[in-house]
């Protein structure tokens, strides 16, 4: 879950449909496959907060800080 939380926009690889995934399983990154639908639901989203940065953004107690966290979601909160 840890990986999925820590996407960042950047990458997302739409045009290949690829999800670049950052230090996962044993510290390694690899591209994995992503499905037309998810991208679609990952950028409904997305645009409810438009985080220049993480796709999944600490949102604050308020659950108003998305757009402008600097950090992602916690596990706990997911």
């Amino acid at each position: 879950m840890q990986e999925a939380l820590h996407l960042q926009v950047t990458d997302i690889d739409a045009q290949r449909m690829l999800v670049h995934v950052r230090r996962g399983k044993g510290h390694k990154d690899r591209l994995v496959p992503l499905p037309s639908k998810t991208l679609m639901i990952m950028r409904q989203y997305w645009a409810r907060h438009k985080n220049p940065k993480w796709i999944f953004p600490y949102e604050g107690r308020d659950h108003k800080q998305a757009a402008t966290s600097e950090k992602p979601m916690s596990e706990s909160l997911a």
